[in-house]
């Protein structure tokens, strides 16, 4: 009587992208979601077996390798704070488009795709572990799209201050608004201004309730 070793792992035949077609901007640092393994065992591997172009046909340029500014060591907005500074952080070095995380199975593209060309690829994959290992054609499609410039919003405030009470200011008034395209700027300025005459319309009343006080006192001293 023979025993049978126990089977070890799976892996399914349903592997896929969770993204039937991965839209890429043009020169700009992106990345996939991780495909989805339907019960595989990990660790998994991953790996582009080929990759070809709208008709078929097996190109390379997603894979090509141009100079491109990479960090050597992470940024720190604490030190880094100029761009001299930042600047000795950087340097060039050779990198593909498109990238295939070995572990996750995640695309990354990175700065080089400035230089592709062409619009539309399909990329084909193969996913191994301790179980076995699946060709998955037509994994996912790249579309290039145009670049997009990066925009770090930063944040400036709009303040109004009105009113002084024992030396200082005791109402104020303050709104945010990202950049001069914020839907936000005109009513903030509109605000503003109504605050502002209505401040000036109150104090110039309350001027002149004084003056009347000081007034009917002085004649009323001198009589």
């Amino acid at each position: 009587m023979s025993c049978e070793q126990p089977e070890v792992g799976y892996i399914s035949d349903n592997i896929h992208s969770l993204q039937d077609t991965i839209t890429v901007p043009r020169g700009v640092f992106f990345s996939s979601v991780p495909p989805a393994v339907e019960g595989s065992t990990y660790p998994m591997e991953w790996a582009i077996t080929s990759i070809t172009d709208k008709n078929g046909k097996v190109t390379t340029e997603l894979q090509d390798k141009h100079e491109i500014l990479t960090w050597t060591a992470p940024f720190d907005p604490t030190t880094d704070t100029t761009l001299e500074l930042a600047m000795k952080k950087l340097k060039l070095s050779p990198q593909p488009s498109i990238i295939m995380n070995p572990v996750s199975g995640e695309f990354v593209f990175t700065q080089a795709s400035k230089s592709v060309v062409e619009d539309n690829f399909i990329v084909n994959v193969s996913a191994k572990n301790v179980r076995g290992e699946r060709q998955l054609d037509n994994f996912t499609r790249v579309k290039m799209g145009p670049f997009v410039p990066v925009e770090f919003k930063t944040e400036m405030r709009s303040r109004l201050q009105l009113g002084k009470g024992a030396g200082a200011y005791d109402t104020g008034y303050t709104y945010s608004v990202l950049n001069d395209s914020d839907p936000k700027v005109a009513g903030v300025f509109k605000r503003n201004r109504s605050l502002y005459h209505d401040y000036k319309n109150k104090r110039r009343t309350k001027i002149s309730h004084k003056s009347k006080n000081d007034y009917c006192r002085q004649s009323w001293s001198s009589s």
